[in-house]
């Protein structure tokens, strides 16, 4: 039984790489990649001292957890004869890429967000069901959800539809509102760009707007409702799972460690049968991954690193405040500018079964012996899956500021799943009743 278990397993995984991988420029080791030259001529070119623009990523695995290989490189001579740099990991695939230039790199994370989010705009639905792009709005006031990074639309609704209290939240907030989903490129531009694309969007609508925003969708949010839509009243949002201050999974020294963790959350996903929006992390883990070692190899410095990460707009802009123009701009606290009255939805994810076993090796200092002693540590401090707790509430998460508060403290609500908590839906019903 473990041993047909263990098959079913990896046709999971073969057939979620294959989906990953496709338009991507990325396959497997025995296919051949639009115009590549026969694996003879690379050899023999290498032997004169030219490199080949084609390398290989290898995905291992190590006590039960995944890693990407530290040491992507060129072709192996012989398919039967792969090496990898921790001789203690166990080989799960190998998959070879052209490597990208610099200019390559926007229109590639362009196409990499064409996966993650097909249709870009606002859509409205009705009775479930999504009208075509940019609908003409009613006069009616709107409820409008703004989706995370990975992401679209159709998710976010998805993950409301996906318990009783959800459907009946989505289904009880379209009598009153029109409902909209705002889909937005996470990666190949920043929260700003998006908040801009917004604003025309929405034009001169003048009926009041509530929103709720979900992770990076919150900062789009905030740069639409601080910077470029201040003079409008009948605005407000709840905002769950926002980085305020940045994360550090955005960091250019953790976003190696940060891939790792996509592909273990997208692998958990699929051999688990459970939180389904897991899974597009499994494809931005890959994608992620060849733009890292296109521009900045294992072997260069930390400044390669640094201007790799800058190739990302949409990651980039949610590294941390500190180093971070954008977020240090939008949270310059102006006398003038009259807070808006926010809902914070947070969570310190503390997993309670066997099958979060890998998260303890990215987030849980204190059972890893702290920072010093785990090299794969992204978080030594509260976290949500995806953002630091404290990160939700603002560079000071002590201060008075006018906003309501909903928060998980050491449970399993994580950030791809506060949709499907019970708690989070009470407090968005009351936070929308709140002026009704």
């Amino acid at each position: 039984m473990a041993a047909l278990e263990a098959r079913i397993v990896a046709d999971q995984l073969s057939e979620e790489l294959k989906t990953a991988i496709t338009n991507l420029g990325i396959c497997q080791l025995d296919e051949d990649l639009a115009d590549e030259q026969p694996i003879s001529v690379l050899r023999r070119d290498r032997r004169h001292g030219r490199s080949d623009d084609v390398a290989m990523m290898t995905l291992t695995e190590r006590d039960g957890v995944l890693y990407w290989d530290r040491n992507p490189g060129i072709l192996p001579s012989s398919r039967h004869r792969f090496r990898v740099s921790d001789r203690t990991s166990r080989i799960v695939r190998q998959l070879k890429y052209r490597k990208l230039t610099f200019p390559e790199i926007a229109p590639y994370l362009q196409v990499l967000d064409s996966k993650l989010t097909p249709r870009i705009g606002l859509r409205r639905w009705v009775d479930g069901k999504p009208e075509s792009p940019n609908a003409v709005l009613e006069d009616k006031p709107v409820l409008l959800l703004i989706h995370s990074a990975f992401s679209n639309g159709e998710r976010l609704i998805d993950q409301f539809r996906s318990t009783p209290e959800g459907r009946q939240f989505i289904d009880s907030k379209s009598t009153k509102y029109q409902l909209l989903t705002f889909d937005h490129p996470t990666l190949s531009v920043s929260p700003l760009v998006n908040a801009l694309d917004l604003f025309r969007l929405l034009g001169d609508f003048n009926q009041p707007i509530d929103v709720i925003c979900h992770g990076r969708g919150g900062l789009v949010a905030r740069w639409w409702m601080e910077a470029l839509d201040r003079r409008r009243h009948n605005l407000r949002a709840a905002l769950v799972g926002t980085p305020f201050i940045g994360t550090d999974m955005a960091e250019p020294s953790q976003l190696r460690n940060s891939i790792d963790l996509l592909t273990n959350l997208g692998y958990c996903a699929i051999t688990n049968s459970r939180d389904f929006t897991l899974i597009p992390f499994f494809t931005a883990a890959i994608g992620l991954l060849k733009v890292l070692d296109s521009l900045a190899p294992s072997s260069v410095g930390a400044a390669s690193i640094d201007s790799a990460v800058a190739a990302v707009p949409g990651i980039n802009a949610m590294s941390k405040e500190s180093r971070n123009a954008e977020l240090t701009r939008l949270n310059v606290k102006d006398a003038n500018i009259e807070l808006r009255p926010y809902g914070i939805v947070s969570s310190s994810f503390k997993p309670k079964d066997d099958e979060w076993n890998f998260w303890t090796v990215f987030a849980d200092s204190k059972r890893k012996g702290g920072a010093a002693g785990n090299s794969q540590l992204i978080f030594d401090e509260d976290n949500d899956l995806m953002v630091n707790t404290r990160s939700m509430f603002g560079a000071d998460p002590n201060a008075s500021v006018n906003e309501a508060r909903c928060e998980f403290e050491g449970c399993t609500a994580h950030h791809t799943n506060y949709f499907r908590q019970s708690k989070t839906l009470s407090f968005l019903t009351t936070f929308l009743s709140a002026s009704e």
